[in-house]
């Protein structure tokens, strides 16, 4: 079974053209006209009175025939006689065994056209991601940005035919188009299209997690995997892996009380493959009200399953009684919430607060360590229109994850460091709708915040009033006191 443990949307750096062309169309004459070519091809000379005499014309028709061939340089006259011009002659190609005109005619044209910047590949589809401050740069080679017009016009050229059947949608083997000729290439502007992928693991590769595209038709449009190997390169860290994971793992169970992920710590490392497949064999049943959690929160399957567990208490798609939501997070290093799927799954669950109970909506905390910290986090994650608080120490530790819902619901995950993939992670923990388990997780939050140690105010306005904190005026109102 494949697990989607995360997804992140990569910006690519591209830039558009505005591209002056000539294109040669093949034509058909009238029918007229190409039987007279036909004929005059067969006898090489012959005279108007012959031409007229074997169409039936009268003499002003073979005359109006004659003078359009001559006025399109496919005849001459010659002692008085009715010959093709070389142009026409070679306009003849062999197909079975007999010949068979071929005309062609050029046409000006002015297309606007967008190639990407790390490969100059043609963009010719659409993307379904959305461009954001979550996502992710791609980084281009010191020499990307040099001599751009001249690549454009060879990229052009190269991948003409792919334009005129993507962007244009002709079909060019019933309707063949050939490049003519490149007038002038201009600058236009800068712009990114925006990469979705998705990080996927197995059962026997939890450790070795794999990317691919959501949007099908990239695995084309990537097919030498150049910017396939430039993602990856954003999650390949090597000699980084998890340490202390006994230790780690005790200060997230001590805060959480998981009742799942110690059944797979075994001998000092925790077994992956066997917390994957007792997924896959339950589903990720625990209780009727407490279920495994595999990937990030805001992944699809997660947000289905947290609100499924949302409705069997509280009633399909119904309001629930919370003041206000509480997200613990360290997402300064990691491949978290950088993709529009979170600022989506967020806002999916302040939709479901009471407006009676006039809610809080969302604070997230964060250990930051200076006013400039806080100005990076609220630069990439101010689009979930959150408030922020900041931390001088973690709850728990860096690999905690915790959101709640006082009174309503929990969901608690350990990022597992996964060996030279960091910052990319492996969370697997536990949502839950079960009272006991909620307050237990509520206790621990009030009495981390609530010592005064913990906390800072680098994410506040400066000469703001204690009582008008985030702290003061939202967290410990969200918890109840």
């Amino acid at each position: 079974m494949e697990f989607i443990i995360n997804e992140a949307t990569f910006s690519l750096p591209c830039r558009s053209f505005v591209i002056d062309y000539a294109v040669s169309e093949r034509r058909k004459l009238a029918v007229v006209k190409e039987f007279t070519i036909r004929l005059l091809y067969a006898l090489k000379g012959i005279s108007p009175e012959r031409v007229a005499n074997y169409f039936g014309f009268t003499v002003e028709e073979t005359q109006i025939v004659l003078a359009s061939l001559q006025e399109e340089r496919l005849i001459k006259w010659v002692d008085g006689q009715v010959e093709l011009t070389t142009y026409a002659y070679d306009r003849f190609e062999e197909v079975k065994g007999r010949a068979e005109p071929r005309f062609f005619e050029v046409e000006d044209k002015v297309d606007s056209v967008t190639f990407d910047l790390l490969t100059f590949k043609l963009i010719a589809e659409s993307s379904s991601g959305s461009i954001s401050p979550t996502n992710m740069e791609i980084p281009l080679p010191n020499n990307a940005m040099n001599n751009l017009v001249k690549k454009a016009k060879s990229a052009f050229d190269k991948q003409f035919n792919t334009f005129v059947e993507k962007l244009k949608g002709i079909d060019t083997y019933s309707n063949p188009i050939e490049l003519y000729k490149i007038n002038q290439v201009y600058n236009r502007n800068d712009r990114l299209v925006p990469v979705r992928i998705q990080y996927v693991v197995t059962d026997e590769t939890a450790s070795a997690p794999s990317i691919r595209y959501v949007d099908e038709w990239m695995e084309e449009w990537d097919e030498d995997k150049s910017l396939y190997s430039a993602i990856c390169e954003q999650t390949e860290s090597v000699g980084i892996a998890q340490t202390n994971i006994g230790v780690a793992l005790d200060e997230y169970v001590s805060l959480t009380r998981d009742p799942i992920i110690l059944n797979f710590f075994r001998k000092d490392r925790f077994d992956f493959c066997a917390a994957l497949k007792t997924f896959e064999s339950n589903k990720g049943i625990f209780e009727l009200e407490t279920r495994m959690l595999v990937g990030n929160f805001y992944l699809d399957h997660n947000r289905e399953l947290i609100h499924s567990l949302l409705d069997y208490k509280f009633g399909n798609e119904a309001k629930v009684p919370g003041k206000g939501i509480l997200w613990n997070i360290e997402p300064s290093d990691k491949v978290w919430g950088r993709c529009p799927d979170a600022e989506s799954f967020l806002q999916s669950l302040e939709q479901r607060l009471d407006e009676r109970k006039r809610p809080l909506r969302t604070v997230m905390t964060i250990k930051v360590n200076s006013k400039s910290d806080s100005f990076k986090v609220k630069e990439r994650y101010g689009i979930f229109r959150c408030d922020f608080q900041g931390l001088n120490k973690h709850i728990g530790n860096s690999q905690v994850e915790i959101l709640l819902i006082p009174g309503v619901l929990v969901a608690c995950s350990f990022h597992f460091i996964l060996e030279n993939n960091y910052p990319l992670t492996l969370p697997i923990g536990f949502v839950t709708t079960a009272e006991d388990r909620i307050t237990n997780v509520e206790n621990a939050l009030r009495q981390a915040l609530g010592n005064p140690a913990h906390s800072n105010e680098y994410f506040e306005k400066f000469d703001v009033e204690r009582d008008n904190t985030v702290l003061e005026s939202k967290i410990f109102k969200i918890l109840g006191g």
